[in-house]
Formats: structure tokens, C-alpha cells, sequence
């Protein structure tokens, strides 16, 4: 019985304190996902001050208040007077903040976010105009430079301090990755995410220059060997691959793996055809830019991190595939994340990029497999791709064109100055 009452006494407590909130709003009004999982779970039932439903799951104008106070200043800036006709009051843009048409719920919320003390210019004043914050940068090139900025510290990093473990190098790849992949569809659907699909049958392209008349025979007599990726002890520094660790660099067409070669006029040139044994599914750098992300409520702790690496990812397809030279950083930046891509949660047999010697071409890179057939002999490379001997064709380089970008006329010339003068 002592228990009992002990029981009933925290149960009055409980309903006293819960009690002194007048106004409580459920979960179901607010739209915002990570305000929804932050509602407080109450021990007794109270009606929606919005819906008039009965919850046990619902947040207070002050709790709101609190988890939006410091982020709605990164969303949102005080009106000067500079967008006649668009101000925005407090209630307006707490209802496009946490996504609500309540009007009682933004106006009792902007009652908590009201500072007494604020002077005009403050952004809780009375009867303040707002307007959606400025963009961040003053260009395009501006939000390059900072975020790309990451890219190029974590290859600093990988060249030159920690090569083979850096946990800083492995959390900003699995940053990366994570926000590539969290789309709007299920973790294994492939539908608008970084995913390219090859299926069983489909044909991939690889050449090499055979000027020698002895290596035009031996790629003839052996394309299989000489077209395909070489043994793991001769297998040479590449951009997704470390020397020692052999990948099949694939085109998607004819043209494409000619001008990956990089011939030159009257080099001669051996294509061979492969065709995949089985479904493929690589990592597509091409489709970063058209992803279609999950919403991100501004509120979450995570929300400025993770918008951050959204950014980034805009600019990694230009990263990945831009022209590299072999004492570039971003070689071994590339070569790890595409080791951290093989071995992800998302079970990948290779990635594709762009090309860059060719607009409209495609490259992958086909991870190998492990041979446990012949664990006790040298490991052999293994593709689940297969070169058609019949199918080898030759051409000769007869013409190169090249293609520049247009002068910039939005940046003063470093020599000249910015009216061309010395």
C-alpha cells in the first residue's frame, strides 16, 4: 500500500507540472520532421491548442521557441526596408520554418521569441520585418574555392601525414557517401540516386596504342592479356586504383576509350570490346548533381554538417574527373575514396565518372574479385567482364581538335589589371 500511494503521489506531481502549461500543440501540426521526434512524451493526454485532438506526444510554444531561437537567424535576416512589399513577419516565418499553416501555433511561438529588451536592429524586436538570408558567397567560383577546400585538405592529409589510417580522411568520405545515398527512395532502390546499373551482356571498351608491330600481334593473338587489367604485381599507379591493386578502366563507347588514351596523329590504336557476366552496380559520380535529397530539418544538430557536404558533393564529379598528373594530391584522394566506395555498406562492383577528353563519354572502373580458388598461388585479378577476340578493331589517328573555355571577363586579368593596362 506504501508503494502505491508513493505511486499516486508522483502521478499528481506529474499531472500538477503538467498541468501548468496552459497551451500544448501535437506533433501532427508541425510539419517539420526532426520538431516531430523532439516532441515531449507526456504521461497524461491534453488537447491540441491547434487541432483540438487529444496527444500524448506534444510540444509547448516555449519548447519550440527554444529549438528554433538560433537557427531561424540562419534562415532568416531583418528587412531593412530593401524588399518593399515581400517583409515577412515573425509568425510568417516561423510558420515556413518548422512548416505549419497554424496560425495559432506561429503566433504564440513569436510571443516566446519576443526579446523586451531588443532595440530596432535586433533580430527578436517588436514588429521586425525579415527576409530570407543572403546566399553566402558572391559567386559560383566563391562557393568552389570553400568548399572544395575540405577536398584538398583531406588530400594534403593522405599525401603527406597520415596514409593509411586517417580516421579524419575515412569520416569525410563516409560524409560524403552517406549524403550521396540519402535520397528520397529506399537504402536499396536505385531510382534518382548515384547509382549506374550494367546489365549482363552490356559492352565496355578498351584501347591501347600499338605503334609496335609486336605488340599488335601479341594484343591479336591475346587480347584477353593485353587489353585487359594487368597481374597485381604490374598493375600501375592510377586514379582509382594504388599501384598493386589492379582495376578494370573501362569506356562506355568506341570514341571515349580512344581519347582516354590520349593518342597522338598517326598513333595506331586496338579497341577491344568487353561484355559484363553480370549485373553491375557502380558508384556514378555523374548523377551527384541531380540527386534529390531527403529534407533536412534546420533545427537538427546535424543540419549545418550535413548541409556542408550536400555543397561538396556539387563539385566532386569535376574533382574526380578532371586530367590528373601523377604527383597531384588528388591522386591518392581519389584512389582512397574509391577503396572506402569498395568496401562501403552499398556493395559496389566499381564507380563511373565523366569523361573529360570526350562530353558526352562515360568511363568505369570495374573492381576486381577475389580469387579463393587459388588462395596459395599469386592472387589473380578477376573482372566480371569478358573481351570478345573477335571483336578487336583497329584505327589510325588522323585528326585532333582541341576546345577552350571562353575568355573570363569577370576577373581582373593578374598582369594586365582590371581595364587591361599595365
Amino acid at each position: 500500500m506504501a508503494s502505491q500511494s508513493a505511486r499516486e503521489i508522483l502521478l499528481e506531481i506529474t499531472r500538477e507540472i503538467e498541468d501548468e502549461e496552459p497551451v500544448y500543440f501535437c506533433a501532427n501540426c508541425i510539419g517539420d520532421d526532426w520538431l516531430k521526434k523532439t516532441a515531449k512524451n507526456l504521461t497524461f493526454a491534453k488537447h491540441c491548442n491547434s487541432c483540438g485532438n487529444e496527444t500524448k506526444k506534444a510540444h509547448t510554444p516555449g519548447s519550440i521557441a527554444e529549438r528554433i531561437k538560433k537557427e531561424m537567424q540562419n534562415l532568416f535576416q531583418v528587412d531593412y526596408g530593401l524588399h518593399p512589399g515581400y517583409e515577412m513577419s515573425l509568425p510568417e516565418i516561423i510558420g515556413m520554418a518548422i512548416e505549419t499553416e497554424s496560425g495559432v501555433i506561429c503566433q504564440t511561438v513569436a510571443e516566446c521569441l519576443i526579446d523586451p529588451d531588443a532595440t530596432e536592429g535586433d533580430f527578436y524586436f517588436e514588429g521586425q520585418d525579415y527576409c530570407r538570408a543572403d546566399f553566402p558567397f558572391d559567386s559560383e567560383d566563391h562557393a568552389r574555392w570553400f568548399y572544395e577546400g575540405d577536398w584538398h585538405h583531406i588530400a594534403n592529409s593522405l599525401s603527406h601525414d597520415r596514409r593509411y589510417f586517417n580516421k579524419d580522411a575515412e569520416s569525410f568520405f563516409e560524409s560524403l557517401l552517406t549524403e550521396a545515398m540519402d535520397t528520397d527512395h529506399d537504402l536499396f532502390s536505385d531510382e534518382s540516386r548515384a547509382i549506374k546499373i550494367l546489365t549482363t551482356g552490356s559492352c565496355l571498351y578498351r584501347a591501347r596504342i600499338a605503334n609496335d608491330p609486336s605488340l599488335k600481334k601479341s594484343i591479336e593473338e591475346n587480347p584477353e592479356k593485353e587489353l585487359g587489367a594487368p597481374p597485381r604485381r604490374f598493375a600501375a599507379n592510377n586514379r582509382m586504383s594504388p599501384s598493386g591493386i589492379p582495376f578494370l578502366y573501362t569506356s562506355d563507347t568506341e570514341s571515349t576509350c580512344i581519347a582516354e588514351v590520349r593518342p597522338s596523329i598517326g598513333d595506331q590504336v586496338i579497341v577491344g570490346r568487353f561484355e559484363t557476366t553480370r549485373e553491375l552496380r557502380l558508384f556514378d559520380f555523374s548523377k551527384i548533381h541531380q540527386l534529390k535529397h531527403r529534407h533536412l530539418s534546420p533545427f537538427s544538430p546535424t543540419y549545418s554538417e550535413r548541409c556542408h557536404y550536400r555543397a561538396m558533393l556539387q563539385f566532386i564529379q569535376e574533382l574526380i574527373a578532371r586530367p590528373l598528373r601523377t604527383g597531384d594530391t588528388d591522386y591518392v584522394m581519389t584512389q582512397a575514396f574509391s577503396e572506402y566506395i569498395r568496401y562501403s555498406k552499398y556493395k559496389f562492383d566499381g564507380v563511373a565518372f565523366r569523361s573529360v577528353q570526350r562530353d558526352d563519354g562515360m568511363n568505369y572502373v570495374i573492381f576486381d574479385e577475389i580469387d579463393t580458388e587459388n588462395h596459395k598461388q599469386e592472387p589473380k585479378a578477376i573482372f566480371p567482364a569478358k573481351i570478345s577476340q573477335a571483336l578487336l578493331r583497329k584505327y589510325e589517328i588522323k585528326k585532333l581538335t582541341y576546345e577552350t573555355d571562353p575568355p573570363r571577363t569577370d576577373i581582373a586579368n593578374p598582369i594586365l589589371g582590371p581595364e587591361g593596362h599595365l
